[in-house]
């Protein structure tokens, strides 16, 4: 005689329950990671510690500006031949007075930045105030042997560099080798020691080069200094920005977007 088989109720809740947690254990697992979602969900939406952090990792990031300041004290300066037969003996002096036509050829610009008249009275000057046109030969021209300036407050004007266009123009390659070089640097010091070791040291090599360049007694220290500088302490926007990358924004791209700028 065959007995007819019933499902027991508690087995059959029993399998359902297990098939549900099954279910929501397969579903968990098979559900991709979200880090905005978790950072969200436990640490909250932007508030106050990350702007703390923002303002703190903006400090050395505005420091990091100041490398590419060169832009600015190694601009092309406006500048002319010193005329010594007018009595000028210095690159201090007024940059267009009213007879430097008489001894500068006109361009389209006002006047010559690199030649000069000749001198044809040798033996003949005149004055800061007043130099005349019989002093110069008109009919030919030749180099400066010195150079007045329009301003006094740049790297051309300190290290009289006057027509040196090229060498006025390599502070900017020095800073892209440097910017080149700072890479690997920095990459190898966050990796052995950490990143907060490296924007501070990078930091303290920004401020200690630079004040150091300030005081360059000539040009090739300059622009050896600048180099040091970069190679050293550029990884200070690096740094910053990969402190600023793991802060909790609910706009993170906007947020990347304005530090790049």
């Amino acid at each position: 005689m065959i007995k007819d088989e019933k499902n027991d109720p508690m087995e059959t809740q029993t399998e359902t329950k297990g098939s549900t947690v099954n279910g929501r254990k397969e579903s968990v697992y098979k559900k991709p990671l979200d880090l905005d979602d978790v950072l969200t969900n436990e640490l909250g939406q932007f508030g106050w510690y990350q702007k703390r952090n923002i303002l703190l990792v903006a400090i050395p990031m505005i420091f990091s500006s100041f490398i590419n300041e060169f832009i600015f004290s190694a601009a092309a300066t406006p500048h002319r031949c010193r005329i010594s037969e007018c009595g000028e003996d210095g690159k201090s002096h007024v940059y267009d007075p009213d007879w430097i036509l008489n001894a500068v050829p006109e361009s389209a610009s006002g006047f010559a930045s690199c030649e000069r008249y000749v001198s044809s009275n040798p033996g003949t000057n005149g004055t800061l105030d007043y130099c005349p046109v019989n002093l110069f030969d008109k009919s030919s021209t030749t180099g400066c042997d010195g150079f007045v300036y329009a301003k006094d407050n740049t790297v051309v004007y300190d290290f009289d560099l006057g027509c040196q266009e090229w060498l006025r123009a390599f502070a900017g390659t020095m800073s892209s080798i440097g910017t080149l070089l700072v890479l690997p640097i920095t990459g190898y010091i966050s990796d052995r020691y950490g990143r907060r070791f490296a924007l501070i040291i990078s930091v303290f090599n920004l401020g200690l080069f630079g004040l150091i360049r300030a005081f360059s007694v000539n040009y090739p220290m300059y622009l050896a200094l600048h180099l040091i500088q970069t190679t050293l302490g550029s990884g200070t926007y690096s740094s910053s920005y990969i402190f600023g990358n793991y802060l909790n924004c609910s706009n993170m791209l906007l947020f990347h977007f304005n530090i790049k700028l």
